[in-house]
């Protein structure tokens, strides 16, 4: 008898890499073996590799997906919000928040999902490095706009700005992945903000950029 190896029948492409996402997100791209993957996303190794090519694109197009899911709250919230001060409280306590819905604390899949590579796999964390780029980029964009608005103090250096909140938002994602707690995180947040001399403050609005309000 005959065994015909391959795709599943009733193969649902993005249910299977919503599934990937979820190990990667869990163990890293080094801690996700091809028997877990497949186990998670319910495929044959052969199946895998004809749907997505190799374990580096389907971790490539898993990041796609939290980018475009999951992982878009903080930036969207970056950029809903007309008030500097807003825009980057609500970027924070979304970061926050998206960390700390799930059971297992995970962190961010963005900033985690490539730590403990080994040498062989430097051209994923060259490739994670570009995303991180991205969005740094998009603060950087986001920060020079509140300059020319006058939300900024003209001084400003814009760069090191935007690379103390990446850092500060790469620092939550660690520290809930370490077990750190709700309250820790939202009153480090309080904290953060609270330490942003150089915005121009407005006071009568103040209470709304308390973390433990969102």
């Amino acid at each position: 008898m005959t065994i015909t190896r391959g795709r599943p029948r009733k193969f649902d492409r993005d249910q299977a890499l919503r599934q990937a996402m979820g190990v990667f997100w869990t163990s890293g791209f080094q801690g996700s073996s091809i028997s877990e993957l497949c186990q998670a996303m319910g495929l044959a190794a052969p199946s895998l590799y004809a749907a997505f090519g190799s374990k580096e694109e389907l971790f490539k197009e898993a990041i796609a997906l939290y980018l475009s899911t999951e992982g878009s709250a903080p930036w969207q919230a970056l950029e809903e919000d007309t008030c500097l001060q807003a825009a980057i409280s609500s970027m924070l306590c979304a970061t926050a928040s998206l960390f700390l819905q799930t059971a297992s604390l995970r962190g961010c899949l963005l900033v985690l999902g490539d730590k403990g590579l080994s040498p062989s796999s430097g051209s994923i964390h060259d490739w994670m490095k570009k995303q991180r780029d991205k969005k740094r980029k998009q603060l950087t964009t986001r920060l020079t706009r509140a300059l020319s608005e006058g939300e900024l103090q003209r001084d400003t250096d814009i760069d090191a700005l935007a690379s103390t909140i990446f850092i500060f938002m790469s620092g939550l994602s660690i520290e809930t992945a370490d077990g750190v707690t709700k309250e820790v995180l939202f009153r480090s947040i309080d904290a953060f903000m609270s330490s942003l001399k150089f915005l121009k403050k407005k006071g009568s609005l103040a209470p709304h950029f308390r973390s433990s309000n969102c």
